[in-house]
């Protein structure tokens, strides 16, 4: 009986570790620098981020997020010519488009004017304004704003981490324009509007931590030691 219960500890112990496994890596979120453009009246540029840094974390990464955001701020004034109008609103409409690929990201690339658009900022002067004859309302201050949804790159991660500095462009273009909604044959606006954008890139990677043992690793190894106290006690009996 005592070899038995000498055998069976063993294989509790034995078996605790087989299970338990290697241990995993804790994943590490990071979040990059990105510097914006604008505002500016018929945005087109770069917006640079800094790439995951493969020296300073030492570490490759797993994946990378990304969120492009951009807004808009200026003024529409509100005219007529000979003919009263009433109920007049502005409504100024900005479209983004991303002109380059991002590698990994599944973002529309497009062209200006034609699309496909990336997403479009808008923003309107409010309540209707009736306007008498050959009159017109003074400017107008309007802000509008919209962003895409994150996306996740986990398939090509390379064109953004580096052994040491580097950057990474995101390369948009803008087309402005305004609408009038209301009554008034002579009716008409204009607006003075500019654009901005900017992104949040996160990066995730591994930092080689072991993550903590999964609590049935951990019961499978207290049964093991348990039955190898029960050996001990049984043996001082004997």
């Amino acid at each position: 009986m005592a070899y038995i219960l000498r055998v069976a500890a063993a294989a509790a112990i034995i078996g605790a570790f087989s299970f338990a496994g290697p241990a995993n890596a804790t994943p590490v979120t990071v979040t990059g620098s990105c510097t914006g453009i604008g505002p500016s009246a018929g945005l087109s540029g770069n917006i640079v981020c800094d790439m995951f840094n493969t020296t300073t974390y030492g570490a490759s990464l797993t994946q990378m997020t990304l969120n492009i955001s951009g807004s808009i701020s200026g003024t529409i004034t509100l005219f007529t010519g000979g003919s009263p109008a009433t109920g007049l609103i502005g409504q100024s409409n900005n479209s983004f488009a991303l002109t380059s690929a991002l590698a990994g990201f599944a973002f529309p690339v497009g062209t200006v004017p034609g699309g496909p658009y990336l997403f479009t900022a808008s923003g309107s002067t409010g309540a209707g304004i009736d306007l008498l004859p050959n009159t017109s309302s003074s400017a107008i201050a309007v802000t509008g704003s919209n962003q895409t949804g994150v996306m996740t790159n986990t398939t090509s991660l390379g064109g953004y981490e580096t052994a040491g500095l580097g950057t990474f462009n995101i390369s948009l273009d803008t087309l402005s324009s305004v609408q009038i909604f209301g009554t008034g044959s002579t009716a008409g606006g204009s607006q003075d509007m500019k654009q901005q954008a900017t992104a949040v890139v996160t990066y995730t990677y591994d930092d080689g931590t072991p993550s903590v043992p999964e609590p049935a690793s951990m019961a499978l190894l207290g049964t093991g030691l348990l039955g190898l106290g029960m050996m001990i006690r049984r043996r001082r009996r004997s």
